[in-house]
């Protein structure tokens, strides 16, 4: 719940570090500008963090990505129910070619009519995500046509339903071979070997089989 003029939530700059935003919630905030829920630029990556509830006057409800620096990933997050007065009510993206994985852009809003959930200034490359947009959006296997299937979007509920699309359609990546998610769940499990779309693995009630 705080306001600022870029960045209501958190305001990243780093110019030669690489720092990385991670398993975090952000939400609630407001700024004047650029970024309701984070506004970055430098060497920032964006790893397993809920953003939501975000309120962005200009651009970037949810997240304005202004990097130049590489790397500028966004990997395994939930941009959700955010919103921009003109562009970008879930995320922003100001550089070409910036790498989104594993996420769940979705349910953002734009006031003036503008692009609800992601806006280029430059193209970024989606792999393995679930977002709606209309146009062409650059990138490999991801979900366009199906809603992320949350517990309650309205109840502010976005862990995964069991039938979830995005259950076990991630794309496995060398740093979750001991990660956890949000809650501190494994990235991973021990049976299905694949990672969820967004912030949050699918947690199922045990199936015992007696024979």
């Amino acid at each position: 719940n705080n306001k600022a003029y870029d960045g209501g939530g958190s305001y990243l700059e780093a110019a030669s570090t690489q720092g990385i935003l991670q398993n975090c919630i952000i939400r609630g905030n407001t700024c004047a500008n650029y970024g309701g829920g984070v506004y970055s630029k430098g060497r920032w990556m964006y790893r397993g963090c809920l953003i939501y509830n975000n309120v962005a006057s200009a651009w970037g409800g949810g997240a304005y990505v202004a990097h130049q620096q590489t790397p500028r990933n966004v990997e395994s997050c939930t941009i959700v129910s955010n919103r921009a007065g003109t562009r970008g009510g879930g995320m922003l993206l100001g550089y070409a070619d910036t790498p989104v994985v594993n996420s769940i852009i979705y349910y953002n809003t734009c006031t003036s009519g503008g692009t609800s959930n992601i806006h280029y200034l430059a193209n970024g490359y989606f792999t393995n995500c679930c977002f709606a947009q209309t146009g062409t959006v650059a990138g490999v296997n991801n979900i366009t046509n199906l809603a992320p299937g949350f517990v309650s979007a309205t109840g502010q509920d976005y862990h995964l339903e069991m039938d979830s699309p995005c259950v076990n359609a991630g794309a496995n990546q060398d740093w979750m071979s001991d990660a956890r998610d949000l809650e501190g769940n494994r990235r991973i499990d021990g049976m299905w070997r694949r990672v969820d779309i967004g912030a949050y693995e699918g947690l199922w009630p045990a199936t015992i089989i007696t024979v």
